[in-house]
C-alpha cells in the first residue's frame, strides 16, 4: 500500500508539473501578438450560448436544407430518435466549422471539408472527418465520421474499466432547390464499468437511425403537400469476457402526413404524425398526433397558434395547443422576444436521460408527459460592443403526466434506476457579451427557482474572456472560460484553449480542460456510483479543404 500511495503522489505531481508548465506557456500566448492562437475547444459551461466564445460551442450536425419544415419538438419525433445515443457523446469539438478563413483561401469547388484530430492526456484520442458536395445536376451530399475516446481518467491507470468511447457515421443527401433530405447514420457508444461488476467490463449502446423530410407543391396553387418518415433501431449490450448478457434492443418508427396552405403573409400546416415503438419483452407503444397551425408575419412580427390532439396506447387523450408572438429586430440595436406559451404533451423515456447517466436502466418503453408551460426570450443590442440576453421558462406538470427523472443507482446491478414526477420549474438565465476590437468578455447567470427535481444547482454563474487577432484571418485566438454551481461539493469548471493557424487551410490548437479537477485530482461523479471523465490536457489540428 504505501508503494501505491507513492506512485499515485507521483502521477499527481507530474500532472500538476505538466499542467503548470502549460498555464504559463499558454498565458504567454495570449499576451503575444505575433504567434498566439485560436480555439476549437468543447466547452463545458452548460449555461449556453451567453457565456462561451462561439468557437468554443459543441458542434451542430450538418443543417436541414433551408425549404423543409424542421423536425416538430412535440411530438416526440426525430429529436429523441438522434438523441437516444448519437448525443451521448458529442462530435469532437473539432467538427465545428471554422468561419474565420477568407474566402479567397477557398478554392471554386464544389467538394469542402475538414480532417481534424486530437491527442491528450488521460488516454484521450479523437479524430473527425467531414465532407460535403454541394448540389448541381446531382443532388448533393455531406459525410461525417467521428471517433472520440478517453481511457484511464479518475486516476486510474488504462485497462481498468475507466473509459468511454464514441463512433459515428452520418450521411446526408439533398438535391438543389430543398424539396427533400434524407439523413441516415450510425452510432455506438460505450462506457466503462470501473470495475464495479466481476463479470461485464462495458456497457455499449448502438443505434441505426434515419430522418427524412419531402414537400412538393400541388400544381401552382397555395397548396404543398409535406411528408415526414424517421426511425432507428437500437441496441444496449452489457458486454465482458463471457460474452454478451441481457441486451435490450427496440426499435421505432415515425411516419408522418401534412399540408400547407400559403397566401402572402399567412401560412396554415395541417399535419399527422405517428410513433410505434417497440421493446424485446416490454410490448409496444403506439401515439399519434394531430396538429393545426397558423402563423401570420407582418414586418419583423410573427404570431403563431396551434392546436393539437394527441392519444396513446394508454388511452391518454389530450388537447395540447400553443400560442407563440415573436419580433425579430430588423436591426442588432432593436429589441427581439418570442413570448409563447400553452399545453404540451410528448412520449418521454429513459433514453433522454442517457446523456447525463450513461449507466441509466433503459427497460421500459415511453410515457406521455403533458406540462402547462410559458417561456420568454429576448435579446438587444444597445450599444455596438455590449449583446444582452434574458430567458425564462415555466413548466408545471399537468394530468398527472409525469416527466421521466433519473434515481438512485444501484451498485449491484450498476444501473440508475428511472423516476416519474410531478414538477413545477420556474428557471431563468442571464447574459452579457461585451465586444472590443481584439477582445470578448462574456458574463452568464441561469438559475431554478422552484423545484429541482434534477438535482442540478439552483445557481450557477459562469464568465469567459477571449483575445484573437483583429485581421480578416483571425491566425490566432486564446481564451478562457470557468463555471460555478453554487452549492455543489465539486470544484467549478475551469478552461484554458488556445490556436494558431501557420496556414490558411490548416491550425493547431491547444486546450486544458477542467483544470481544477486535474490539479486536485477530484473526479466528477456521474451518480453516486461512477464517475466520468474530467480534466484532459490534449493538443489537435485540423485541415480543411
Amino acid at each position: 500500500m504505501p508503494a501505491l500511495r507513492e506512485e499515485g503522489t507521483m502521477k499527481t505531481d507530474i500532472v500538476k508539473y505538466v499542467l503548470g508548465i502549460s498555464i504559463v506557456c499558454m498565458s504567454a500566448f495570449s499576451l503575444s501578438a505575433q504567434a498566439v492562437e485560436i480555439p476549437d475547444v468543447e466547452s463545458r459551461i452548460r449555461s449556453g450560448e451567453n457565456t462561451v466564445p462561439s468557437i468554443a460551442l459543441p458542434p451542430q450536425r450538418p443543417p436541414l436544407p433551408a425549404n423543409l419544415p424542421p423536425p416538430a419538438e412535440n411530438e416526440g419525433g426525430t429529436e429523441e430518435v438522434v438523441s437516444a445515443v448519437a448525443q451521448n457523446k458529442p462530435v469532437p469539438e473539432e467538427a465545428t466549422p471554422v468561419t474565420s478563413i477568407p474566402e479567397e483561401a477557398h478554392p471554386v469547388s464544389p467538394f469542402s471539408g475538414y480532417l481534424a484530430f486530437r491527442s491528450g492526456y488521460p488516454g484521450l484520442l479523437a479524430g473527425s472527418l467531414y465532407l460535403r458536395r454541394e448540389e448541381s445536376v446531382l443532388p448533393g451530399f455531406s459525410v461525417l465520421f467521428s471517433h472520440d475516446s478517453v481511457d484511464g481518467f479518475s486516476g486510474e491507470r488504462p485497462g481498468n474499466g475507466f473509459f468511454d468511447r464514441s463512433t459515428a457515421i452520418d450521411v446526408t443527401v439533398f438535391p438543389r432547390g430543398g424539396s427533400w433530405f434524407l439523413s441516415a447514420g450510425l452510432t455506438e457508444n460505450a462506457d466503462g464499468l470501473q470495475g464495479t461488476s466481476p463479470t461485464l467490463y462495458s456497457l455499449t449502446d448502438r443505434q441505426v437511425y434515419w430522418t427524412s423530410r419531402a414537400e412538393r407543391a400541388l400544381r401552382s396553387g397555395p397548396f404543398t403537400l409535406l411528408g415526414f418518415f424517421d426511425g432507428d433501431i437500437v441496441s444496449h449490450i452489457p458486454a465482458g469476457p463471457a460474452g454478451q448478457e441481457n441486451t435490450i434492443a427496440g426499435y421505432r418508427l415515425l411516419p408522418g402526413v401534412g399540408l400547407r396552405w400559403s397566401y402572402t403573409d399567412f401560412e396554415a400546416d395541417l399535419t399527422g404524425r405517428f410513433r410505434y415503438e417497440t421493446q424485446a419483452g416490454e410490448g409496444e407503444f403506439l401515439f399519434g398526433r394531430g396538429d393545426l397551425s397558423a402563423r401570420y408575419i407582418h414586418r419583423d412580427w410573427s404570431f403563431t397558434a396551434t392546436a393539437s390532439v394527441v392519444a396513446d396506447s394508454r388511452s391518454v387523450v389530450l388537447v395540447p395547443f400553443n400560442l407563440a408572438l415573436s419580433r425579430e429586430g430588423v436591426s442588432p440595436r432593436m429589441f427581439s422576444f418570442t413570448l409563447d406559451g400553452g399545453l404540451s404533451a410528448v412520449p418521454l423515456s429513459a433514453s433522454l436521460l442517457v446523456a447525463e447517466d450513461p449507466y441509466i436502466d433503459r427497460t421500459g418503453l415511453s410515457r406521455t408527459a403533458a406540462d402547462w408551460n410559458a417561456s420568454l426570450s429576448a435579446s438587444m443590442q444597445p450599444a455596438d460592443a455590449y449583446r444582452l440576453s434574458a430567458d425564462a421558462r415555466f413548466l408545471k406538470t399537468a394530468f398527472n403526466r409525469t416527466s421521466v427523472y433519473a434515481g438512485e443507482t444501484d451498485p449491484v446491478s450498476f444501473r440508475t434506476d428511472t423516476v416519474w414526477l410531478d414538477r413545477t420549474l420556474l428557471e431563468t438565465s442571464l447574459g452579457l457579451v461585451c465586444t472590443g476590437t481584439d477582445t470578448e468578455l462574456s458574463f452568464g447567470w441561469n438559475s431554478s427557482w422552484l423545484d429541482r427535481v434534477d438535482g442540478s444547482s439552483a445557481q450557477t454563474i459562469s464568465a469567459g474572456f477571449l483575445v484573437f487577432d483583429r485581421s480578416p484571418a483571425r491566425r490566432w485566438e486564446s481564451g478562457t472560460d470557468i463555471e460555478w454551481e453554487a452549492g455543489q461539493a465539486e470544484v467549478p469548471y475551469w478552461n484554458l484553449f488556445a490556436m494558431v493557424r501557420p496556414f490558411a487551410h490548416f491550425s493547431l490548437n491547444l486546450r486544458i480542460d477542467d483544470i481544477l479537477s486535474l490539479w486536485f485530482n477530484e473526479p466528477r461523479m456521474v451518480n453516486d456510483v461512477f464517475t466520468r471523465h474530467s480534466g484532459a490536457i490534449s493538443i489537435g489540428g485540423r485541415f480543411d479543404f
